[in-house]
Parts: structure tokens; sequence; C-alpha cells
């Protein structure tokens, strides 16, 4: 093969497991949301994840189902705003509203 024929496979591949990669992986908001939900329910944050990609449901679907839509809001919301801000002892810590 010539040295252009491979150069060009090769930025194929690459450009096809990038694109790959991307697809599949989630946002660093994604996963902030996730964990919320996860550590409400006592799941793992992969299993509410997978849960939301496969039966095509929001985090706060999956938060009601479990009985926690309220705490979800109170961890997610703030007078209509996004906090960002969640710690591990499930109290919101630090409020950054724009």
């Amino acid at each position: 093969m010539s040295n252009k024929k491979m150069n060009i496979i090769t930025a194929t591949i690459f450009a096809i497991g990038l694109a790959s990669i991307t697809a599949f992986s989630a946002t660093a908001s994604e996963a902030g949301t996730a964990k919320i939900v996860a550590d409400l329910t006592d799941r793992s944050v992969n299993s509410v994840m997978e849960e939301s990609y496969k039966q095509h449901k929001s985090f706060a679907q999956i938060a009601d189902e479990a009985g926690k839509l309220d705490d979800y809001k109170m961890h997610v919301m703030v007078d209509g705003k996004k906090t960002g801000q969640y710690s591990s002892n499930k109290k919101i810590t630090e409020l950054k509203i724009d």
C-alpha cells in the first residue's frame, strides 16, 4: 500500500473510534445529575445512566419512580436555577446562581 492510502485508512479508523467514544460518553452535567439520583435511590451511577439511556427516561422520571422527586428537585434546583453544587452528605453546600 502506498503511504497516502495508509494515512487515509489510519485517519478514518481514528475518526470512527473518536466518534464512538464521544457518542457514549456522558457530559459532566449528566454524570453529576445521575450521581444525585444514584445517591437518592441507593443505586450506582452506571445503573441510573443505563436506565436513562436504554429506557429513554429523564433523571427526574427515575427519581419520581423511586418516590424521591421532591428530594431530587431540592438538590438540582433552587429558585428555578441550577446550583450545580451537591455534596456526598446530600446537602446543597454552596449556591452559585448566575
